[in-house]
């Protein structure tokens, strides 16, 4: 068998619809309470060196900033963006209260299978004390049953 040659790096993927490219520099770090540690993988960083952000981060706007932008969902893909120096990364700008954004930050959490069982039961309690989300509301957003939940938050 022959080996494969590498090719060229890949172009980019072009923007995704509804996104728009927008500044890496302002983009802030939202604290929503979904995720404490900062770990990113070196494969993300690699892919994003070479094709570029192919999902959008979702934003909104800043409350104390209006010219910034806090990260709801994509916090590694903006490291990763951050730490191969691109200028612009494509986004969509949404308009959500605390809870939404932490609902949207848990899901996408939940769903990358990379958030600790403390940071999970973090974010339930601040959804359901501070917030005042209601338990069907959370249990429909990120696809656990009220039992999983109620036992995530006796972890705490």
């Amino acid at each position: 068998m022959a080996a494969v040659q590498p090719g060229p790096p890949l172009a980019p993927d072009p923007v995704p619809v509804g996104a728009t490219m927008l500044p890496i520099a302002a983009m802030v770090a939202a604290n929503l309470g979904t995720r404490r540690r900062d770990d990113m993988p070196e494969t993300l960083q690699a892919d994003i060196a070479t094709r570029g952000v192919r999902q959008p981060v979702t934003l909104r706007h800043s409350a104390s900033n209006p010219e910034q932008y806090e990260i709801i969902c994509g916090h590694r893909r903006w490291r990763a963006a951050q730490r191969v120096g691109l200028a612009q990364i494509p986004a969509i700008v949404v308009t959500q209260v605390d809870a939404a954004a932490i609902l949207s930050s848990l899901a996408e959490n939940l769903q990358a299978g990379n958030l600790s069982l403390i940071d999970e039961a973090q974010a339930y309690r601040r959804l359901l004390t501070q917030c005042a989300a209601d338990v069907s509301a959370v249990t429909a957003a990120v696809g656990r049953d009220r039992k999983h939940i109620v036992q995530s938050m006796r972890l705490l």
